[in-house]
């Protein structure tokens, strides 16, 4: 969806990308289970954060998998619009009854979710706020050289809120529209202190640099941005031998273009909220939108 955003590529949409959103989407609704409180709930997943598995009710994936029905639903709307003729093929071809667009909906409507009305903090997975509470001080030793699974065990790391990415976070990075400021704010204030940023995922602190940016936290942004950086360039996870953390590199360039450059893309166009970390006078780098190339340099006044 974000590649058609961008690239304005209805061709490439109506033959390809419109049936792997549709067939998803076959998969989520058929994995949804609906329970006796009127709800559709996910059991035995695992989310991003690797640190809980064989969890119920991951927030990342009940509100991914919402957004993906949802989002099916607007695209078989704009294929009817635009190219019925392939509207009708892959009405056939996935057998997309009335019945089956009724359950999408009903299973969109109906998705079960965790988040507390008053303040906005969602919890991870259900029965993750009973979990003992992270041992902030450890987690934040800079002495430590071993992830928190290594000291506390699989399973004693697993029973507690101690997590390898912040799984909630990652899903107001996804789907930002979704969410205000204030439900970031609250989140990232109750998820960041809780992540092994030094030991755990070497895909979770570009990320958190990105979201830490959103909340106008710069100095934690750009100590994950070097946290990402320092993957490969001083090989802190010793692991570097084994080939280059290719995802954390890709992390880095959007930490800095979607982090500190602000880069905000929409379907009518782009804007920009650069937020530039201490130290860094000027940004600049380029991206193709619509099939032409864009350029931004941020400069700090003075």
């Amino acid at each position: 969806m974000q590649y058609w955003r961008v690239t304005g590529d209805d061709a490439w949409m109506r033959d390809y990308g419109a049936e792997l959103v549709l067939a998803g989407a076959k998969f989520w609704a058929s994995a949804a289970q609906l329970e006796d409180d009127g709800k559709y709930h996910f059991r035995n997943v695992v989310g991003p954060d690797e640190y809980h598995d064989r969890i119920d009710d991951n927030a990342f994936t009940n509100v991914l998998a919402q957004w993906h029905l949802a989002t099916a639903l607007e695209l078989l709307v704009w294929l009817k619009r635009t190219c019925p003729a392939r509207h009708a093929e892959l009405q056939l071809a996935l057998d997309l009854n009335e019945a089956r667009l009724a359950h999408w909906a009903d299973v969109i409507s109906c998705m079960y979710w965790l988040e507390n009305p008053e303040t906005g903090l969602i919890e991870q997975f259900a029965g993750y706020f009973d979990l003992v509470d992270a041992d902030i001080a450890t987690l934040r030793d800079l002495a430590r050289t071993e992830s928190m699974p290594q000291l506390l065990g699989i399973e004693g790391c697993a029973a507690t809120q101690i997590i390898k990415q912040p799984d909630v976070l990652m899903l107001q990075y996804s789907l930002a529209e979704r969410f205000s400021l204030e439900q970031v704010r609250i989140n990232y204030e109750y998820y960041s202190p809780r992540t092994d940023h030094e030991h755990g995922s070497s895909l979770g602190p570009s990320i958190s640099a990105i979201m830490a940016c959103r909340v106008g936290d710069h100095a934690a942004g750009y100590e994950h941005f070097m946290r990402a950086a320092r993957a490969d360039l001083l090989d802190v996870r010793h692991n570097a031998g084994d080939g280059i953390h290719g995802a954390s590199a890709g992390g880095l360039w959007q930490a800095a273009v979607l982090g500190f450059g602000g880069l905000r893309i929409h379907e009518n166009g782009w804007e920009t909220h650069p937020q530039l970390p201490d130290g860094w006078t000027r940004l600049a780098f380029k991206f193709y939108y619509r099939g032409k190339l864009e350029s931004v340099d941020v400069r700090m006044e003075g």
